[in-house]
């Protein structure tokens, strides 16, 4: 319009209006982005992924879901025992059952896909034989 004169802050609210327009949907879009994969389940935790360590102890429980092993240093260690578990004794494979508390063991232990700790192989010494009595 003719006789009407424009200041710079009308000029500045323009720009920055129109940059809101342009720029806003880009921001929320890679919002949205990072919200979703927060709280995935499918996402794998980082850790000991592919690593096993070994543990060993004495063991001191033993369920359908845990074992309990006591360390040389006096700590008790809670690991998750599942289906896929195995037990060997002298390098072959035993039952659970078969095993009995205060046995010594050698476990290698994996992180699960919770960041739990997750018993892979319990490794049992030899069974000792029973002794008998020498024959004359």
């Amino acid at each position: 319009m003719p006789g009407v004169r424009h200041s710079g802050h009308m000029k500045v609210a323009a720009i920055v209006a129109l940059s809101l327009v342009l720029l806003g949907p880009l921001v929320l879009t890679a919002q949205m982005r990072r919200r979703s994969a927060v709280g995935r389940s499918d996402i794998a935790p980082t850790g000991l992924n592919g690593v096993t360590i070994e543990v060993q102890g004495v063991l001191k429980g033993l369920s359908k879901k845990e074992l309990l092993v006591e360390t040389p240093e006096g700590q008790t260690m809670s690991l998750r025992r599942t289906s896929k578990t195995k037990f060997l004794r002298a390098g072959k494979p035993v039952k659970a059952d078969d095993v009995a508390v205060d046995e010594q063991v050698h476990v290698e232990v994996a992180e699960d896909t919770d960041a739990k700790l997750m018993a892979v192989v319990v490794k049992l010494e030899a069974a000792e034989k029973p002794r008998t009595l020498k024959q004359r």
